[in-house]
């Protein structure tokens, strides 16, 4: 059994690729029962890999001159005494070469093109050889034959870390990062050499082309071209590609002698900081990476790609809004809220998952780049690591301690042991107070503050809140209706679990569509619904977030993420794709409405707790269930699903201005990271004349809670 035999040689040639027979580890008539099962198998063209210093070497090239191959690699050995005979016989000879000595020789043999292969291929490897993406300039220096590089996977020290690069359009290489990486599932952002390279894989307007070529080099969401031909694995189904210019020197050359685009990745293991030094590379990276391209210039600070993305924002114009703050421009200051003549300082310490710290005085504040998600204890340390090096660098010395309310967050605890005085911000309330703080808004506003996970002060998980803000206090005016997480945590990482408290909470177990859903993606049903009637480990949410990945599971758009956030980001994409998939169906429905319900308090509710109304997404829920039997198309039900949050919106809104004649809404939280909602929300709300505020120096997910921190405790520090 060959792993090299016909059967992957065919398949390979039939996929569309050169398949080729490893006549290395085979006896030349197992050869020659190779090929012909081969040319049994496909009807394109397939080779043979040839060692030349394969002691049979002469009855192995006979029997592939008398079955008629056509393309033959030859390997370990010089090509000069064979590659004039397979000439004759109407063969191609590609030569493989570890150096670029090797192809000047193969050269010079005649032989037809060459395959740069660096040491990460293995085998008994020289003291001459590097790595493929080196060896594919040095190669390209001295001959001119075609070149073929060996897909291999390369970390490369950038200005803020390493980056892992590897050629973008290879599958196999793509589908390695992954594994090597575990990065199931998440798209790959790409290089290209310049703005017409882009322009040939995605749309770019006059402000995407402002923001690749801008001194910062952010990494920009472009919309793909429809025609434009990816490799699976990339960034699969969906509507946008993230892509750079090059930023350094290194990166302009290995562009220009690789001659396409690269993947560039942050140089870490999932969920990781990135790695700055030789010493981690080399540890971390070393199962991850072929090879290494290193310098002798150190990295001080940890600095991922920034990531921007321009928002249609109607009649305001093009929108710059962050999607990653790091690289470029932190720590650069961003405008805050201050009272006159305020001096003092305080630190923001932010909230557990997408990270930031911020520093602030005087008017100014210092957001820290992305960190990440504080349950890993390196990203811990990366968290300390930044902090020190931010009070080194601005000289701060703070007086004052900003936390979220979350007893469990690590910097909430880390916060509450500094020794000094502490203000406690609402997640929620942080997310509005940053849209207020980046616009300089004094209030009041409408905040909508629509996320996956907030700590509530009645102790529930918040994340469909519209609040009522100013600088220095909120209420909560209304909310949707909580429904049950089965599982608490485990839910999060299981769509078809929230679905289900979903079904349950509206009462919509019983509808055809949900019964199907029930019994083939949730075997543990009769188990939650205990869990849910007993209260067992079942948190109540109000999360939006939540909601979105209830219905991507129902639709079979994902019931196992790979990673956050996944479930919602494809049921955005299945929106994406509605237009297309209508063939006449209305994409808005008035079924899909979110009705409202007054609350109702108890003697102990608080203006800050308990909300006025609630809203009841059951309705939506009953409509793509409707649908769903229907057979109405995925992504017609998912463009109604958000036009259903847009509706409800805007009806909010409206009846914020009728009872308290507040024009201003900020959108804030990660749900508004989903452009289909976000551009066609900002659309309604302008329609009926409303102001509306967004993030846009800081992004809306949690990356702009630690500001939103600081706004509050700027005002509080100052009034004691």
């Amino acid at each position: 059994m060959w792993c090299s035999g016909w059967r992957l040689a065919a398949a390979v040639s039939n996929a569309g690729g050169l398949g080729l027979l490893g006549a290395g580890s085979m006896h030349p008539e197992t050869l020659r029962e190779h090929i012909r099962k081969c040319r049994e198998a496909t009807h394109h063209a397939f080779g043979v890999n040839i060692p030349l210093m394969y002691p049979q070497i002469e009855e192995i090239m006979q029997i592939v001159a008398d079955e008629g191959v056509k393309i033959v690699f030859t390997s370990a050995g010089s090509p000069k005494k064979w590659t004039g005979w397979l000439h004759e016989r109407g063969i191609t000879v590609v030569h493989v070469v570890s150096s670029s000595r090797f192809a000047v020789k193969a050269e010079e043999a005649g032989v037809d093109a060459i395959v740069a292969e660096g040491f990460e291929a293995g085998g008994h490897n020289g003291r001459e050889e590097t790595t493929t993406l080196c060896l594919i300039p040095a190669v390209r220096a001295v001959t001119t034959l075609p070149l073929i590089a060996a897909g291999g996977i390369v970390a490369v020290k950038g200005l803020g870390g390493y980056h892992l690069v590897c050629d973008a359009t290879n599958e196999q290489a793509l589908a390695t990062l992954r594994q090597r990486k575990h990065r199931l599932g998440k798209a790959f952002a790409v290089m290209v050499a310049s703005v017409e390279e882009a322009r040939a894989l995605c749309f770019v307007d006059e402000a995407e082309e402002a923001q690749l070529t801008s001194p910062a080099r952010p990494l920009v969401l472009l919309r793909k071209r429809p025609e434009a031909v990816l490799a699976k694995g990339l960034a699969d189904d969906l509507p946008e590609l993230g892509v750079m210019l090059p930023t350094t020197p290194v990166q302009h050359l290995l562009l220009h002698e690789c001659g396409g685009m690269l993947v560039m990745t942050s140089g870490n293991i999932h969920d990781e900081p990135i790695v700055i030094d030789e010493e981690s590379a080399f540890s971390q990276l070393g199962a991850v990476a072929d090879g290494f391209l290193v310098n002798n210039r150190a990295i001080v600070g940890r600095y991922d790609d920034s990531v921007v993305r321009i928002i249609n924002g109607g009649a305001a114009g093009d929108i710059v809004q962050f999607v990653r703050r790091a690289r470029g421009y932190a720590p650069l200051p961003v405008s805050i809220p201050c009272p006159e003549g305020s001096k003092e300082e305080l630190l923001a310490v932010g909230p557990e998952q997408k990270s930031t710290l911020t520093y602030a005085r005087g008017g100014k504040a210092f957001v820290s780049q992305h960190i990440g998600d504080l349950e890993s204890a390196a990203v811990l340390d990366a968290w300390n690591e930044t902090r020190t090096r931010y009070a080194s660098l601005l000289r701060f010395e703070p007086k004052r301690v900003v936390c979220d309310y979350h007893p469990e967050y690590l910097s909430t605890k880390w916060a509450l042991d500094q020794g000094l005085p502490v203000t406690r911000v609402q997640h929620h309330h942080a997310h509005i107070l940053s849209v207020m703080g980046e616009n300089n808004l004094e209030g009041p506003v409408c905040g909508f503050a629509f996320d996956g996970t907030g700590y509530g002060l009645d102790g529930a998980i918040w994340g469909g809140e519209v609040l009522l803000c100013n600088l220095h206090a909120y209420e909560r005016f209304v909310n949707f209706a909580y429904i049950p997480l089965p599982g608490g945590a485990a839910a999060i990482k299981d769509p078809s679990r929230i679905a289900y408290g979903a079904l349950w909470s509206f009462d919509l177990l019983e509808h055809p569509s949900a019964r199907v859903f029930v019994e083939q993606q949730v075997p543990n049903a009769s188990v939650f619904q205990q869990m849910i009637e007993k209260g067992l480990n079942t948190p109540e949410t109000s999360s939006v977030g939540r909601l979105f990945d209830a219905a991507s599971a129902l639709l079979g758009v994902c019931t196992a993420p790979r990673y956050e956030g996944e479930a919602a980001i494809l049921l955005e994409a299945a929106a994406h794709r509605a237009e297309a998939d209508a063939d006449g169906m209305a994409l808005e429905d008035d079924r899909y409405r979110v009705e409202f319900i007054k609350n109702t308090a108890t003697e102990n509710s608080t203006a800050a707790d308990t909300s006025v109304l609630l809203m009841d997404a059951a309705p939506v829920f009953a409509a793509l269930l409707d649908d769903m039997q229907a057979g109405v198309p995925v992504p017609v039900i998912a463009a109604r699903f958000h036009g259903a949050f847009v509706c409800a919106i805007a009806d909010v809104a409206e009846l914020v201005r009728a009872t308290y004649g507040i024009e201003v809404m900020a959108l804030s939280g990660g749900v508004f990271m989903n452009r289909y909602l976000l551009e066609r929300t900002l659309a309604r709300l302008q329609e009926r004349g409303f102001t509306v505020a967004l993030n846009k120096e800081l992004p809306p997910n949690d990356a702009s809670i630690s500001y939103g921190q600081a706004v509050l405790g700027l005002q509080e520090q100052h009034e004691e």
